[in-house]
């Protein structure tokens, strides 16, 4: 059940542009290197996970389970299995909408973290940026869910700069405090939802993760 609640915000946040999209036009100017977008992935023994292309590295502390691929299709799409979402190619991230990149959890306390990316391209929406898109992921959790959102600030993982902001609600009894981080790499939006429950809340179990 904890876990269920958890991955509220990263449901709603993974469409939040679609709503949008039919109005945004245009997109930003080229690059002179072509970006090309590739799925993570862990080392051997699970202790990092990486994606260079989109420049996370992140340490797997043994305490936290990681998600499978059938767990992200079943968690973050719909009519895929695990099997597809392992044999997504090239081609298929240019068109996909929803790209899982990976999942960890504490099964002791809920505490999770999940990344994944929302491809403007495949939206009509590229000119948004990250901030854009956490304006519209939240103005929609207002709305719907009953959350408290904060105020958007800038923050860094890993030594990159980020978009963030931090939400909470109480969801059938569970006092539930997330924080969205969102940068946009190229056409994507690469989406970070941290999540604790309770009221007593640390984040850095998690930001401290990046390098």
């Amino acid at each position: 059940m904890k876990k269920i609640f958890a991955f509220i915000l990263a449901v709603v946040c993974m469409f939040a542009l679609a709503a949008c999209s039919a109005k945004e036009e245009g997109g930003n100017t080229p690059t002179e290197e072509k970006f090309v977008m590739q799925r993570g992935s862990y080392d051997a023994d699970k202790t990092y996970f990486e994606n260079k292309a989109t420049g996370l590295k992140i340490r797997i502390p043994d305490t936290f389970s990681t998600y499978t691929e059938a767990d992200l299709a079943k968690a973050f799409l719909s009519g895929v299995t695990g099997e597809e979402l392992a044999a997504w190619t090239e081609e298929d991230l240019k068109t996909r909408t929803i790209i899982p990149e990976m999942a960890i959890v504490n099964y002791s306390n809920g505490s999770n973290m999940n990344i994944q990316y929302e491809n403007l391209a495949a939206e009509n929406a590229l000119s948004a940026d990250a901030e854009t898109y956490i304006k519209v992921a939240t103005s929609k959790l207002g709305r719907d869910s009953g959350y408290n959102v904060g105020e958007i600030t800038t923050d860094y993982l890993g030594g990159k700069e980020y978009k963030a902001v931090e939400v909470s609600s109480v969801q059938s009894g569970y006092n539930i405090s997330q924080k969205l981080y969102c940068r946009r790499v190229d056409d994507y939006i690469t989406v970070i939802v941290m999540t604790e429950l309770g009221t007593d809340t640390d984040f850095s179990t998690f930001t401290n993760l990046f390098e």
